[in-house]
């Protein structure tokens, strides 16, 4: 079950970038997250680290309103997306939160650019050439702008990814596993990568891994445990 070492949420009216309170999860009769409370102020970054089966996953999903959770209340940026219809989750996400899958997810029939820009029209933003080349610049892969994504190698296609998301202006970004296909060099590269663009940008910062190499970098660490299964039937 989920090692809960924060804070319980508050209801100050400056509203953290993402609170979860009291949110429970089951997939049958086990329970993947139970009475499960975390709170993220405004540019602060934080691991997300725990077994595979755990429930990171389904806490991500949870979180970008994906699913809904059976119990509890999650909020981005003081906007609920735990309930509602499906049109209102997709609407606070769009606004608030963007995220760098693990499969990276790059439209293949555009280029790097245009992948951009996609994502920030999308995200309903009209972003200038110049400030499309200006992020691809910052992540080394201005001279890839109009690449096709199977013409990059992985490294390349990761900043892509990565610059695809920070172009919608998130609140909250969300990084799946941004490590774990990559040695300790790489990995601790990509960690200091992120933690400095999210401080560049303003945003708040939430990796969910089983990379355990991450630990040094996040003051903040917050611990899924595999779930127990429930009883039989």
């Amino acid at each position: 079950m989920p090692v809960l070492n924060d804070k319980p949420v508050s209801s100050d009216a400056a509203a953290p970038v993402l609170q979860l309170a009291g949110v429970a999860h089951r997939y049958g009769a086990t329970a993947i997250l139970t009475d499960f409370s975390l709170s993220m102020a405004r540019g602060e970054h934080r691991l997300l680290i725990g077994p595979s089966g755990s429930g990171k996953s389904t806490l991500i999903n949870l979180i970008c309103g994906f699913l809904r959770p059976q119990e509890g209340i999650i909020r981005v940026s003081g906007e609920p997306i735990s309930d509602g219809s499906e049109a209102k989750r997709d609407a606070v996400r769009k606004a608030h939160i963007a995220v760098v899958f693990q499969a990276l997810r790059l439209v293949s029939a555009l280029g790097v650019a245009d992948n951009l820009v996609l994502a920030a029209r999308l995200a309903d933003r009209q972003p200038s050439r110049s400030e499309v080349h200006d992020l691809l610049d910052e992540l080394g892969i201005a001279d890839k702008a109009h690449a096709r994504p199977r013409q990059l190698s992985q490294g390349e296609a990761q900043r892509a990814a990565i610059a695809r998301a920070l172009i919608a202006r998130p609140a909250l970004l969300i990084a799946d596993e941004p490590t774990s296909a990559l040695d300790r060099t790489n990995a601790e590269t990509v960690a200091a990568m992120l933690l400095r663009l999210a401080d560049v940008h303003g945003t708040t910062l939430l990796i969910a891994t089983h990379d355990e190499r991450l630990r040094p970098f996040f003051p903040r660490v917050t611990e899924l445990d595999a779930p127990a299964p429930g009883p039989a039937q």
